[in-house]
């Protein structure tokens, strides 16, 4: 895996990102609220209507998407979700996939599960994304060559939790990504030659130590959660390379005065023996994750352009 790689999975990253928000849509549109007129006769009394009476929310949400990007373009397209809880104990779980359409003929799709269940004991998650992106660029990554191609990638995603012992729980988590390349022309395939950019899978397993105090996951007021997980690449698991990446994510949050939340996270990301497109990437707001690896592939070699 190669820069490319990295750059064409950030276009998965919007659609996970994406897939975030629905959640929360989902959560605040299946909100119960109904209001009930009360009778001429006791217009001055509250009239709670019977439980019959009340209308359930519908778990089930459509949501268009519409989206704008200097690695998609021009986006278009839809997410589907349902809603459910599987007991009262347990926090809100959702099932959903989505699917999107740009100006530049990429397609990016995906399904996703977000579970919480036997009394909140248990937690899975698990991703499928797959997209299809055709890239034009004037200047790939600061080697000054214009290049144009065809990147597919396909990648599954599941992480198990146990409750241990109060807020702590245990799991274990899983990836597989296959990545796929190529030029639209003969000098775009040498470009990529050149560059080491080369179709590739990765598959990796690891352990995952959570904790977590948060009195909601998505809106949270207070508490703050501890996320200590690992994932060993490794051939035997379909890849082509072997390296580790270890991640270490803490999340406080404190609320003051008014309604007021002072939120503080503390990020580390390390790898091990890792290609250039999984090192640890530079994730902040405005930063373009991708700029540090122009180093990497301009002190490779440069690349003349062409010429004729």
């Amino acid at each position: 895996m190669r820069p490319a790689a990295s750059r064409n999975r950030s276009a998965i990253l919007v659609v996970l990102r994406v897939l975030a928000a629905t959640w929360v849509v989902c959560m605040l549109s299946c909100w119960p609220g109904h209001v009930q007129a009360a009778e001429p006769e006791i217009a001055d009394a509250v009239v709670q209507p019977s439980e019959g009476e009340q209308k359930k929310p519908s778990p089930w949400l459509l949501v268009p998407v519409f989206n704008s990007s200097p690695k998609l373009g021009i986006t278009l397209g839809a997410t589907g979700a349902y809603l459910h809880q599987f007991d009262p104990k347990s926090r809100p779980s959702i099932f959903g996939v989505t699917g999107q359409y740009t100006n530049t003929e990429s397609i990016v799709g995906g399904a996703f599960a977000r579970t919480s269940f036997d009394e909140d004991r248990q937690r899975l998650n698990a991703g499928l994304a797959y997209g299809n992106i055709k890239n034009d660029y004037n200047d790939y990554l600061g080697t000054g060559v214009p290049l144009r191609n065809n990147a597919g990638l396909k990648s599954f995603i599941s992480r198990y939790l146990h409750r241990a012992y109060g807020d702590w729980f245990v799991g274990v988590q899983a990836i597989y990504q296959n990545f796929a390349i190529a030029g639209d022309t003969a000098f775009d395939d040498l470009v990529l030659d050149i560059l080491g950019v080369a179709p590739s899978k990765s598959g990796g397993l690891g352990l995952v130590a959570y904790y977590d105090t948060r009195d909601n996951e998505f809106k949270p007021g207070k508490g703050w959660v501890l996320s200590l997980n690992n994932l060993a690449y490794r051939e035997s698991l379909g890849g082509d390379q072997n390296f580790d990446v270890y991640r270490v994510d803490i999340r406080h949050y404190i609320p003051f005065g008014d309604g007021n939340i002072f939120a503080f996270r503390q990020l580390n990301h390390l790898t091990s023996d890792a290609p250039t497109a999984s090192l640890a990437p530079v994730q902040l707001r405005g930063y373009n994750r991708s700029v540090h690896q122009r180093l990497h592939v301009s002190n490779r070699r440069r690349i003349p352009p062409a010429s004729g």
